[in-house]
């Protein structure tokens, strides 16, 4: 049997407001040079005279740590024009969401952050924790990023992301035709 082609397997985040039918949304194009996922548990060990026990609380958050390039010239799109999306995505765009709500005294939970990784079939709702960028004389024209996300909630599948997307959709969709 052959082994199954990553070649077409983007990863990408998407940004959802209930109270507004389009989701932003950025592909990591090329795909993150470094990706890693931390899964902890929430156990903590005593240790007694005769042994010990695991005070056991499950699974816990996981850390996605995510470090990358946005290339250069090869898409259609610049590699330069990627990066300001993909931080402008992440570092204002749901930031600025989450405060609007806020400052309106509605809820900021109707704003979500979605980690979509199809090549290890993960999606997650995330909460961003840092986004660095960077450059540097070894690779002077590319735009380097590294980011920490918090998997909050894990989905799972795209069918989860799926219901969550049209969702949302159709809470702004009901939203808009309320105010009519």
């Amino acid at each position: 049997m052959d082994p199954i082609s990553q070649k077409d397997r983007p990863i990408g985040l998407l940004l959802l407001d209930s109270t507004f039918p389009l989701p932003a949304f950025t592909l990591l194009s090329p795909r993150p040079e470094d990706l890693q996922y931390t899964h902890p548990g929430r156990g903590t060990v005593v240790q007694t005279f005769n042994g010990g026990f695991v005070d056991d609380f499950g699974e816990g958050l996981t850390d996605i740590s995510v470090s990358g390039h946005t290339g250069w010239a090869g898409g259609s799109v610049p590699g330069e024009l990627q990066f300001y999306t993909l931080r402008d995505l992440v570092v204002l765009q749901y930031h600025q969401a989450r405060k609007t709500k806020a400052d309106a005294g509605q809820s900021i939970d109707t704003v979500k952050l979605y980690w979509v990784d199809t090549l290890n079939l993960f999606v997650y709702e995330v909460y961003p924790v840092s986004f660095t960028s960077k450059k540097n004389r070894q690779r002077p024209l590319l735009y380097q990023y590294s980011m920490r996300l918090i998997g909050i909630n894990r989905l799972f599948g795209l069918s989860d992301l799926i219901g969550a997307v049209s969702g949302a959709i159709g809470g702004a969709v009901s939203g808009a035709m309320a105010a009519l």
